[in-house]
Parts: structure tokens; sequence; C-alpha cells
């Protein structure tokens, strides 16, 4: 299961992957879009992953935006953040079921942009904010669907067996 979960955030972050390099920045995105969700049903999370200029354990809140992008928005506390290998810090947003209804975005044939934002809140200090813009061209949005759905289809077999 991991190594399609795996494949999956590999396959979005190439996709959503987008940074910033501004001087006094409290740090830059690697990573911003649709992973694997293992759910009864064809479901994603939302993925954010930031390189730091600051230790997470400082912050008292972080809010996750992609402008309207559904399930793109949520807010975490700094100690909720995954250190991974590469040295980025990553959280998954909450399960969403994905549909045409739900994430009409991913079927639509046009290319999908949004301005990503991370609003980090430190205690009696003003917010800071690491912004990056995000495009999903029509050919990724249905790779990335096909991956959900191999994934999903995949995650459902395993969990028969147990």
């Amino acid at each position: 299961m991991k190594t399609v979960a795996a494949l999956l955030i590999v396959t979005a972050a190439l996709a959503g992957c987008a940074s910033t390099m501004l001087g006094s920045s409290p740090g830059q995105f690697v990573m911003s879009g649709p992973v694997n969700a293992i759910a009864p049903e064809l479901s994603m999370r939302w993925q954010y992953g930031l390189k730091l200029n600051e230790d997470p354990e400082t912050l008292s809140q972080i809010t996750f935006s992609c402008g309207t992008i559904p399930g793109s928005s949520f807010s975490v506390k700094g100690s909720d953040l995954e250190r991974r290998n590469d040295g980025a810090w990553y959280v998954d947003g909450p399960v969403l079921r994905v549909s045409k209804e739900s994430t009409p975005w991913l079927y639509e044939r046009a290319t999908t942009s949004a301005q990503c934002t991370a609003s980090l809140i430190r205690v009696g200090q003003p917010a800071s904010k690491v912004t990056a813009q995000v495009n999903f061209a029509a050919d990724t949005k249905l790779a990335t669907l096909l991956q959900l759905h191999m994934a999903h289809d995949f995650n459902s077999r395993a969990r028969a067996k147990d």
C-alpha cells in the first residue's frame, strides 16, 4: 500500500509542485496536490509539503489553502507536520470523496490553476505567508484520477484479503 501511496505522492509532487524563492520568505512549498486516501470509496487528501526556515514546533497554527480547490483548505498545528527524508515537512488534509460533484476540478478538461498559501502563525507575532502557484493540466488531472482509481482498487483488494 505504501508503494502505491508513494507513487501518487511523487506524481502529484511533479504535477502540482511549486515553490517560492523570496529572500525573506519563511520557507517554500515543495508539494501541493492530491494524494490517495484509504477509504471505503474513491477518495483523496490534499497534501502540502514545506521546507521551513524555522522549527514548526514554534508555530501555533498553519492554515493552508489553494484557492477554491475543494479539500485544499484546512488548518493544523505546527506539531502536526511530519518530517520526511527530504528534510521537508508534510501534512495531509481531511479525506475527500472523489466525484464529479465533490471534486469537479479533477474532471474539467481545462487547466486548473490556483495560488496556494500557507499562513504561519506564531503566538504574539504577526503571521507570515508562503505562497506558490500550482497548475494542473487536463492530462495531469486525468493521470491523477487514474492513479487514484488504481490505488483505491489495490487498497480495496488488500482490505478484502484481511
